[in-house]
């Protein structure tokens, strides 16, 4: 019974990852004690935060057995409206979350509608959406950065909630 458990155990996909990654981790913890201090672990909680934010968005899209490409444009033209039209047209930042938020959906909405209609495989139609959406937003920014942000919204970018 235990050797059935413990066989059932090593039998699943993430066991090799993990352990890869408890070695990885005690193996740098025995050179470099202060790796797993609590202000390191924050940075590095830090680092990954918005990477695992679109990971989440794409574990969903992966569950229900499909592949999104265009995760990254979509969210670099939502970024980029936000900036846009605080910086072009004076609008307050809330009002800006909702114009950005209304794009991404209906830029979501329209991939899905494609997809739906066309029967295309939705690997085919996000990876012409990632093409389109990036070239939005070069077209959007023309290669340059906006400065006109408000100091509220950088402030609110750069706050940390759990410490420095």
């Amino acid at each position: 019974m235990a050797s059935s458990r413990l066989t059932r155990m090593f039998d699943n996909d993430w066991i090799g990852p993990g352990l890869v990654s408890v070695i990885a981790i005690a193996g740098i913890s025995l050179f470099q004690p202060s790796f797993l201090s609590p202000f390191n672990i924050l940075v590095l909680l830090s680092a990954i935060s918005v990477n695992m934010l679109i990971a989440l968005g794409q574990l969903v899209i992966i569950a229900i057995g499909q592949m999104n490409l265009a995760l990254g444009s979509f969210g670099g033209l939502v970024a980029i409206c936000f900036v846009a039209v605080m910086e072009l047209y004076g609008v307050p930042p809330i009002i800006a979350v909702l114009i950005g938020l209304a794009i991404g959906t209906a830029a979501g909405m329209a991939s899905g509608f494609v997809i739906a209609r066309t029967g295309i495989s939705a690997f085919i139609i996000t990876l012409a959406g990632l093409q389109i959406f990036k070239g939005i937003n070069l077209g959007i920014t023309e290669a340059q950065p906006f400065y006109g942000v408000p100091q509220g919204v950088k402030d609110f970018g750069n706050t940390a909630f759990f410490g420095p």
